[in-house]
């Protein structure tokens, strides 16, 4: 992968996958070479509702609650409430089973055959959003809450949700890891950027760019409600 994607909103591109699940495929796997999927699932209460415990076979999973709320059981942890803006980490498929949804339930996504740890356990962290508070003074004046995900796989990962903190604004120049590749996602509001293939894009709601390893990018405008999800993924 050495180009920018970016893709933008789609109003409504999901597609029924089982029922009461609803799947818009975002297209990461064409720009990573098939090495990630990234999605949007809309689950309705038909599909939140699991009676045997279950596993995917994938090597790891990153979900974001981005509206709605899903309350399911962990063998490993037991059953969690999981509102919006949780994010679950999950490695090598941990056994689960969802009990029930509301409010409109969308997550985002990530998805990988590719092991993100150095053993083959299963493993599944929690993090909701009041454990990991924002905080300010971030360049560019916004506020970042950091999903704690380079502890959990030895470094391989990183992730941050960024939000827009106001009326302070100032341009930041970013450079992705030379071994990584960027994906941001837009969960509300927009973002200006200016990407390293000489274009300047608008990313509004819904929208996603994946930027290639050592590209260079500037944030040079955003809306005060603009949130972010920002994730770096070794390719």
């Amino acid at each position: 992968m050495h180009q920018v994607f970016v893709r933008a909103a789609v109003a409504d591109g999901f597609a029924p996958v089982a029922p009461g699940i609803f799947v818009h495929d975002l297209g990461l796997d064409a720009p990573t070479g098939g090495a990630y999927s990234l999605m949007v699932v809309h689950l309705e209460p038909e599909g939140a509702r699991v009676e045997h415990l279950h596993r995917h076979e994938e090597g790891y999973s990153f979900a974001y609650v981005l509206s709605g709320w899903l309350d399911v059981e962990f063998a490993q942890i037991g059953r969690q409430h999981l509102g919006p803006r949780t994010t679950v980490p999950a490695f090598n498929g941990p056994l689960h089973r969802e009990q029930d949804c509301g409010d409109d339930l969308r997550l985002l996504l990530l998805v990988t055959q590719r092991p993100m740890r150095d053993d083959d356990a299963q493993h599944i962290v929690v993090q909701q959003a009041d454990e990991a508070p924002l905080r300010a003074g971030a360049p560019g004046g916004v506020a970042w809450r950091d999903f704690e995900l380079e502890g959990l796989s030895g470094g391989r990962l990183s992730g941050y949700e960024a939000r827009g903190a106001g009326a302070t604004f100032a341009p930041v120049t970013r450079t992705v890891d030379a071994e990584r590749v960027e994906v941001m996602y837009l969960a509300a509001g927009w973002l200006d950027v200016e990407l390293s293939d000489g274009g300047r894009h608008r990313l509004e709601s819904g929208a996603v760019a994946c930027l290639p390893p050592g590209a260079r990018w500037v944030e040079c405008g955003r809306s005060a409600d603009a949130v972010a999800v920002h994730l770096t993924l070794p390719l």
